[in-house]
């Protein structure tokens, strides 16, 4: 399993979703984005969050935007 894979920093994963990295730490803080935590750090999965993403992009478009 590639390291990367488990052990995305925040910066790392606002760069995969294009946020910047306040806003991925709000997501998480608020439990709205997959994640973990090792000790106090945040850490998120590639293929979580694109997953999260897709997900996301679905609900979207079946609510119209709203």
């Amino acid at each position: 399993m590639d390291v990367k894979e488990t052990g995305l920093t925040p910066t790392e994963a606002s760069a995969l979703i294009g946020c910047k990295e306040y806003t991925i730490k709000e997501l998480a803080r608020g439990k709205k984005i997959p994640h973990y935590k090792v000790g106090n750090r945040y850490r998120f999965t590639r293929s979580a969050l694109i997953k999260w993403m897709v997900d996301q992009e679905k609900e979207n478009y079946i609510n119209g935007g709203k």
